[in-house]
């Protein structure tokens, strides 16, 4: 048999509501030896920003795993029962992740004998919002769960909205009283910006001199107060 020591850390879904924390990425800034992705909602869309940095070993494979299944995206709050860390080398019994450790989410199960509906909603200063639904109908031996959700994040810059619309479908059959039998569908679409928001141009240090009109090379743009974004455009 396979042993490892291994250091959990969970975000429960009481924590998730208390706090408003809307996917994994923000839950993580809760937990301890994790570093976001490069640039975090600021990197273009792409990128890296799925994969974590735990324990300072590096981003490279530490992708999340979801209901034990390796994932190539960010877990979003609307459907997921909490968040885990879970730090040290036992990470690689998962088959993902690397020395440091892995990340990783629970979908939201369905509830026998329960009917509830909730919708959360969120507004912020940048005209941003984000709502979310979430039905629960069960029975004795059988019942769904539908999640959905609706955001279009702002911020101070135009043109750069984050926009997202998902949708989960859970069911779930009880076969015997220790077997269920269970059905997930999830589809979720992101229009994300393609490059990044922010450059450092340094223009607030500019010398109002330094001109570059022939994509030569300026030994010093430091001191100049200028950057390369290109060298080839």
């Amino acid at each position: 048999a396979k042993t490892g020591c291994t250091k959990d850390k969970t975000v429960t879904t009481e924590f998730i509501d208390d706090f408003g924390i809307p996917d994994m990425q923000d839950a993580d800034q809760w937990t301890m030896n994790v570093d976001m992705p490069s640039f975090r909602v600021d990197r273009h869309f792409g990128g890296n920003r799925n994969e974590f940095n735990i324990r300072g070993a590096g981003v490279g494979g530490a992708y999340p795993i979801r209901d034990g299944v390796t994932q190539f995206f960010v877990a979003d709050g609307y459907n997921s029962e909490r968040f885990e860390v879970v730090s040290g080398p036992n990470a690689g019994l998962a088959g993902s992740g690397n020395s440091g450790g892995l990340v990783a989410s629970s979908s939201k199960r369905m509830r026998y004998n329960s009917v509830t509906t909730s919708v959360r909603t969120r507004f912020d200063s940048f005209g941003g919002y984000r709502g979310e639904l979430d039905y629960n109908f069960g029975k004795d031996r059988f019942g769904v769960r539908v999640n959905m959700l609706h955001q279009n994040v702002k911020n101070i810059q135009k043109g750069v909205e984050l926009k997202q619309n998902a949708i989960t479908l859970r069911a779930e059959y009880k076969v015997s009283p220790k077997t269920n039998l269970s059905f997930q569908f999830e589809r979720s679409g992101e229009w994300n910006t393609q490059y990044r928001r922010t450059y450092g141009d340094q223009q607030n240090l500019w010398d109002q001199t330094t001109v570059n009109l022939n994509n030569s090379v300026i030994a010093n743009t430091a001191a100049a107060g200028i950057s390369v974004i290109s060298a080839t455009n």
